[in-house]
């Protein structure tokens, strides 16, 4: 049986790791995408990574496609951090030649632009496309209709009680407004809200205290992956929710346990969000070693 050897790069956006694997390196291999992601993504057993990021080069010069997929195999609509962390091992390898990048998702088109370059570090200004607070398309599963956005539903989870704002940003979240972060209650409540039936194909969720009018704190439970550091399209979540809810003022400076972006949003454009990624390194996996 010949062994396939896979070159990937790994980078990481605020503590939020993927690997990056041109789609033409997969040809031989006999393994369908998600699991091949579950494996390749465990920290005990293959390279270790929040998420993996199938990608291809378009025939226009600095434009490319993404497949995203989760830890646990499930493929995603959209990743923030996900779309820095390609550009930075993109531009880092000299595959991008230019300052500004388009990255097509299945969540949308995101346009991302170089702002500036220390090293492997890069700071990009990425275009999320637009935030919606309409049901059929975070989506929602609801018994009644909806009122006027922001929403704002009352879930239960276990013996606790939240008052959520769900959106999406190219993929769907569970905003909740909390007076502090609490991890033992993020990692007890998360997994529930990620998965609430009003959630049909489950959400993320951030846990979000309010600052200033300026600022917010919040704690991430990423769909399919868990507890992470920080998420691109989360902290945008966060900030669009906190926006429309009154709750601050654009721009807002989203803090995360692994970093900061800043994001702005005018309630009827687009997203907009600065934060870095980091290029980390590049290496090859023998297809053997995903056969466990």
């Amino acid at each position: 049986m010949s062994i396939l050897e896979i070159p990937f790069f790994k980078s990481q956006g605020l503590g939020n790791d993927f690997l990056l694997l041109r789609d033409e390196h997969l040809g031989g291999l006999r393994l369908p995408l998600p699991e091949m992601a579950e494996k390749i993504c465990s920290r005990k057993f293959g390279v270790g990574a929040d998420g993996v990021i199938v990608w291809t080069a378009d025939a226009v010069a600095d434009q490319f496609t993404a497949r995203i997929f989760n830890a646990d195999g499930s493929e995603a609509e959209s990743s923030g951090n996900g779309i820095r962390c390609l550009a930075a091992a993109l531009c880092h390898a000299g595959i991008a030649r230019g300052e500004r990048l388009s990255i097509r998702t299945p969540g949308g088109l995101k346009q991302v632009t170089v702002l500036s370059r220390a090293s492997n570090v890069y700071t990009f200004r990425t275009d999320l496309g637009p935030a919606t607070f309409d049901p059929a398309v975070i989506p929602l599963a609801l018994s009644e209709p909806a009122g006027p956005p922001p929403l704002r539903l009352r879930l239960q989870a276990g013996d606790a009680t939240f008052e959520a704002t769900p959106l999406a940003v190219g993929n769907p979240h569970c905003v909740v407004r909390v007076d502090r972060i609490d991890f033992n209650a993020l990692y007890a409540t998360g997994p529930l809200l990620e998965r609430h039936p009003v959630f049909p194909a489950r959400a993320n969720v951030e846990f979000v205290r309010v600052v200033d009018a300026a600022t917010i704190e919040i704690a991430i439970w990423e769909r399919g992956v868990g507890h992470t550091l920080s998420s691109g399209t989360g902290s945008a979540a966060a900030a669009v929710a906190a926006i429309a809810n009154g709750w601050t003022d654009s721009p807002v400076l989203v803090h995360m346990e692994g970093g900061e972006t800043r994001v702005s949003w005018d309630r009827s454009g687009n997203v907009i969000q600065d934060g870095q990624a980091q290029f980390v390194f590049h290496g090859l996996i023998e297809s053997h070693a995903l056969k466990y």
